[in-house]
């Protein structure tokens, strides 16, 4: 699910903007970086603010720990990608590759998934996409191009890693209101709209996306950006049994939203788990 009430520029739009897009950005002498999160602290600060801006939209619920993050994000074939400014998280994105545990979005739009595994085809969803509004209207109050520009990182550096994954099909659910956010990016919406339990019973839109036809936000098309390089493993946090303890089998509320496969898949891959 996205948080975002408001109708976007068209993201391609960017490359037509940059100049003007660019010093605004340089004028306020915030350095934007974007990466796979690289260390618990960084998950963390990722997963706090999902929760801050999730909460107050009535898209999770409150919990103890001020965390919001789905237990697909501790999978290793999972990307979360953030941006900062001055050290601080800002914004990020998740990319769940299909796997044994296969995609959150099934809970309610399983037939639209399974319609998109056939033919060889290996899809992804695309979800946990939160900006911090705060930081975003402190910044640039009015006529303010720094939202599109976040988006722009946040896809390229997904999108970089979805190719070199071999992701054919993005999926995503959103609530109806940001279809035109989505659209933006080369989605389509391709089944009904539901009550979404991955949203705390709000609505939910499937949509679907080629890759090889999906939006391109090439990294130079971006205002603010470094090399491209250095998004895949090099960076990324490698998930562990410690830390897969820690996030998911610590909190009861997250297993109890596992299957017993899902369990067992866990347990396979980080086979120092025990459980309690």
């Amino acid at each position: 699910m996205t948080h975002f009430s408001n109708t976007l520029t068209r993201i391609p739009a960017v490359a037509a903007s940059s100049q003007q897009a660019k010093q605004k950005v340089k004028s306020s002498n915030q350095a934007l970086k974007v990466s796979p999160i690289k260390n618990l602290a960084d998950a963390t600060a990722a997963f706090q603010l999902l929760y801050k801006e999730y909460l107050v939209r009535g898209y999770c619920s409150e919990n103890s720990t001020s965390m919001h993050y789905s237990f697909f994000c501790l999978l290793p074939t999972s990307r979360t990608f953030i941006v900062k400014s001055d050290n601080k998280v800002i914004a990020t994105i998740s990319l769940i590759i299909d796997s044994p545990c296969g995609l959150p979005m099934e809970c309610a739009f399983r037939n639209e998934v399974n319609s998109y595994r056939k033919h060889e085809r290996k899809v992804a969803e695309v979800g946990l996409l939160a900006l911090d509004q705060e930081f975003v209207n402190r910044m640039h109050s009015s006529n303010n191009p720094l939202k599109t520009t976040l988006l722009s990182l946040l896809w390229g550096a997904m999108k970089e890693f979805a190719i070199a994954s071999g992701v054919t099909d993005y999926l995503n659910v959103c609530h109806p209101k940001h279809e035109k956010l989505y659209s933006n990016f080369g989605f389509n919406s391709v089944g009904p709209v539901k009550t979404y339990t991955g949203a705390e019973g709000n609505l939910g839109m499937p949509m679907w996306a080629d890759m090889s036809s999906c939006a391109d936000t090439a990294f130079d098309a971006s205002p603010v950006n470094e090399s491209p390089s250095n998004f895949l493993d090099s960076e990324a946090l490698l998930w562990n049994s410690k830390l897969v303890r820690y996030l998911i089998f610590d909190r009861t509320e997250i297993v109890q939203k596992m299957t017993n496969s899902q369990l067992s898949y866990f347990k396979y891959l980080y086979p120092e788990l025990s459980p309690g």
